[in-house]
């Protein structure tokens, strides 16, 4: 068994942990208000930018730091329909560069492939009653012209990580399944039980971890996506 040490990996989305931009100098903060936080590292200084949306869970920042993404896991305006959505926004004017989207129930990660030119955000599974839908789903944006294509996936909450070349997704979920998207062609490949919904990178690009959190987890082969061997925590 092979013992790794994992740290946070970037293009991993798994929640609404703050989003640093690309120079380190500077991060973001999302509250449930609409009030999105710039913390500026080295000062500790916070400025508030009003988003007009309540009901925020998360803002991702895009690789160039450009852009920022503001997302709600069941609507930015209270939707009837109770399904996620997202806002782009320019990073420096701080102003809407579309309209709100709409992505499946409970949108509960995002992520940005490392070109920054796709953004994945990942359903949790479950409606706002907390009932668990029969199947989840992960919604890829295409920057270029904001173009949605929803892919269906097993499971529900969990992570999601693009691999280094950006051109598969993965996505675990809480009950250890794995399954393997092709962002180009919009399609799931293959699903595989790998006992943790927990994904890192390796510094090795064909290795993706995916981990229980606490003990341990498997390697994923990103080219196959099927399970390599079995891994233990350390650290």
């Amino acid at each position: 068994m092979t013992e790794v040490n994992l740290r946070p990996s970037p293009g991993v989305g798994s929640g609404p942990p703050p989003s640093i931009a690309p120079d380190s100098t500077h991060g973001y903060i999302a509250e449930a208000s609409g009030l999105v936080m710039r913390v500026e590292l080295a000062q500790g200084k916070f400025d508030g930018l009003t988003s007009s949306y309540s009901g925020v869970r998360g803002v991702l920042v895009s690789p160039d730091g450009k852009f920022l993404y503001i997302y709600s896991p069941y609507g930015l305006f209270g939707d009837a329909a109770q399904r996620g959505q997202i806002v782009p926004y320019d990073a420096t004017s701080t102003t809407p560069t579309h309209g709100a989207d709409t992505l499946g129930y409970g949108t509960y990660a995002v992520a940005a492939s490392p070109d920054g030119r796709y953004v994945v955000a990942a359903s949790s599974g479950y409606d706002a009653a907390g009932r668990p839908l029969s199947q989840g789903s992960v919604t890829i944006i295409d920057t270029r012209d904001f173009s949605f294509s929803p892919v269906t996936v097993p499971g529900g909450r969990g992570t999601i990580a693009f691999s280094a070349d950006g051109r598969f997704l993965f996505v675990a979920d809480a009950a250890g399944l794995v399954t393997k998207v092709d962002i180009a062609h919009h399609t799931a490949l293959i699903t595989v039980r790998a006992g943790g919904g927990w994904l890192y990178r390796s510094a090795d690009p064909e290795v993706m971890y995916v981990t229980d959190g606490r003990t341990g987890g498997a390697a994923i082969d990103v080219r196959t996506g099927q399970v390599l061997r079995p891994v233990s925590l350390s650290g």
